[in-house]
Formats: structure tokens, C-alpha cells, sequence
């Protein structure tokens, strides 16, 4: 890798195809930039104390730009690096927590936990049977296969 800290791959897949692009990164072949580019699409999300950010590369900038995804309050800040994308990441939830604090206000989380599901009712009869033949809730079921459809 490019950096001096090994970040985690979506997949594994992406781990092989990662360690190959940065050997012809060390090797010239690839630029800085596109090596950037690169980390962004296949490094895991970002993400610490519960709040997760979306990550981009800004060509303008020449470095990583990222944002607290899921809140309304906007927090964002940027890396040259993956190690310095993280570093910044952790210091502006810390420095957000800390304004909340002194503010005396709660700070805004990524999510509650709870969320509303449009489906179209043939869906939603066959989602419910499926639930109740395996002896559990269509809420029990619902997470299951939420969590086994994005397990790393």
C-alpha cells in the first residue's frame, strides 16, 4: 500500500486487486493521484465512535475528502493519505462530541436503530410468510438478512 498503515478491503477481492495496483504504484506506473483514487473506491468505510463518513477523492484538492454520512449536522474533513484521512476523521468527531458538550446539546447519531420500509404488498405478504415459517418476527427476520447481505 501507499500508506504507512494498512487499511482494511472491502473483500478480498479487492485486497488482491489493491496489492497489485499499489506494486505498480511503487513501481511508477501508477501516479499519486490515481493511486488515491484508487484506496477510495476499495478501502472498507471509514468509520469511529459510531459515526461513519463518505469518503472522496477531490482532484481539485489532491487529497481525500470526507463528511459524517448520516447526521444533519455537517462535519467534514480531508487526508493526503489513508493515515491522515482517519487521523483528521477521528479528530473532528472528537472536536463535534466536545462542541456538543460545551453547547450543552446531544449530538446527532448516524441512526437510531429504527427505520420505515416501503414494499410492495405482494412483497411484504411473502417476506412475512417466509418469517413465520422460520418461527420469527418479520422485524427478527428482516435484520437477519439485512446483517447477512452486508457481513464483510
Amino acid at each position: 500500500m501507499t500508506t504507512k498503515t494498512k487499511a482494511k478491503a472491502k473483500s478480498r477481492i479487492f485486497e488482491s486487486v489493491h496489492e497489485t495496483v499499489s506494486d505498480l504504484h511503487r513501481l511508477g506506473f501508477i501516479d499519486k493521484r490515481k493511486i488515491s483514487k484508487f484506496d477510495a473506491l476499495c478501502l472498507d468505510p471509514v468509520s469511529y465512535k459510531g459515526f461513519a463518513a463518505r469518503v472522496e477523492y477531490s482532484e481539485e484538492d489532491g487529497c481525500f475528502v470526507g463528511h459524517v454520512a448520516g447526521i444533519r449536522d455537517v462535519i467534514g474533513f480531508h487526508g493526503e493519505t489513508v493515515a491522515e484521512l482517519r487521523a483528521a476523521f477521528a479528530e473532528a468527531v472528537d472536536d463535534y462530541l466536545e462542541t456538543c458538550k460545551k453547547l450543552g446539546q446531544a449530538p446527532n447519531h448516524p441512526y437510531s436503530g429504527q427505520f420505515r420500509l416501503r414494499l410492495a404488498p405482494e412483497l411484504h405478504a411473502r417476506a412475512a410468510m417466509l418469517a413465520q415459517t422460520q418461527g420469527k418476527s418479520l422485524n427478527t427476520w428482516v435484520s437477519e438478512m439485512i446483517e447477512r447481505s452486508t457481513a464483510s
